[in-house]
């Protein structure tokens, strides 16, 4: 009796070795890593702070705007980058590898400030327009020397 259980105590360990060998190999168990570098559309120059989701995981860039995000099983999400000053980047991607992502971000220009002296030239005089503070519905002053 003792000789048909070590049998099958055995058996059933080579089948369960065999299974869980056979589903680690299987991609649909793996998770990934996204990662990637969000910049200024206008200026290339990095975004600190952005808010970088992929399906319910997050990541906020660092000071050179990379950001990190790990263990994304297999599938298809929404990627998505917020910022306070810029406008956001929605779109879907597919995660079957680890991925590098990086974006793009056009500023947000409705509540911008504008100052600074605007020179204006014609072929017979030269205008300066100085003390101009503007936003985007309207202009505060302006000063013409």
């Amino acid at each position: 009796m003792k000789k048909y259980k070590f049998s099958y105590l055995l058996i059933s360990f080579l089948l369960l070795t065999l299974l869980l060998s056979g589903c680690s190999s299987d991609s649909s168990f793996q998770a990934f890593n996204v990662s990637g570098t969000i910049t200024t559309e206008s200026l290339n120059k990095p975004i600190e702070g952005a808010l970088v989701s992929i399906g319910y995981k997050t990541d906020y860039t660092n000071s050179e705007g990379v950001y990190l995000i790990e263990n994304i099983k297999k599938g298809t999400y929404t990627w998505k980058v917020e910022s306070q000053e810029y406008n956001n980047l929605i779109e879907d991607i597919n995660v079957d590898d680890n991925l590098i992502i990086d974006g793009k971000l056009k500023l947000d220009t409705v509540n911008a400030v504008i100052t600074g002296t605007v020179k204006v030239y014609n072929s017979s005089e030269e205008y300066s327009l100085q003390s101009i503070t503007t936003s985007s519905n309207n202009i505060k002053s302006i000063n013409q020397a």
